[in-house]
């Protein structure tokens, strides 16, 4: 028997790839547009505000016009992220969340929109302070995953695990300089500091 899948249906069950974990050529330069976020597992019928307090993190899907590829960013990442006021400058450029606040508190809303595109003027491999170590994803190194499986061994649920570990500042800052685990090696692109240019 054989079984077909469009390319959009399979697109969009699989795993998104992070932005800040892309290359640095698929970010420098290119146009991302939004399309949708990415509503947590839990109570799908949740509101937006509900969701975002159940789950800690909302994360936005966005196309990358070049490619056509959907990426992930979570809005609290996208929050914190230097906006340049043009395409070609990252001179001191203050975090998405202070434009939004002074908007929101200049008018009468309550309410602001994220941006529905921009452009990555810039993009650096990040690197903990101090040392020459590329930060990864923590659940990249193999620490995290010895952690994980102990947790769960002893019977803990996937959200008291993480809770565990990323609840950890000392465990998870100290990551950076040890070692990947094999199967995300090579696999696994270094976290990206962006600027990024609305518009």
């Amino acid at each position: 028997m054989n079984l077909s899948i469009s390319k959009e249906v399979l697109d969009s069950i699989l795993p998104k790839p992070s932005m800040i974990n892309l290359p640095i050529t698929d970010l420098k330069g290119k146009k991302f547009k939004l399309i949708d976020f990415i509503a947590p597992e839990a109570n799908e019928s949740a509101s937006l505000s509900e969701k975002s307090k159940e789950s800690g993190m909302i994360r936005l899907q966005y196309k990358a016009l070049e490619t056509g590829k959907n990426v992930v960013i979570g809005v609290r990442s996208l929050l914190f992220t230097p906006v340049s006021a043009n395409k070609t400058s990252v001179k001191t450029p203050s975090p998405l969340h202070e434009a939004l606040t002074e908007q929101m508190n200049s008018g009468d809303t309550s309410e602001v929109t994220l941006p529905a595109e921009f452009t990555v003027v810039d993009a650096i491999e990040r690197v903990k302070e101090g040392t020459t170590h590329k930060v990864y994803p923590s659940y990249a190194y193999q620490e995290f995953q010895d952690k994980y499986d102990v947790l769960k061994n002893q019977g803990k649920t996937r959200t008291e695990i993480n809770d565990a570990i990323y609840g950890d500042f000392n465990f998870i800052s100290n990551l950076p300089g040890k070692d990947l685990a094999k199967r995300f090696d090579g696999k696994v692109g270094a976290i990206k500091n962006i600027t990024i240019h609305i518009g």
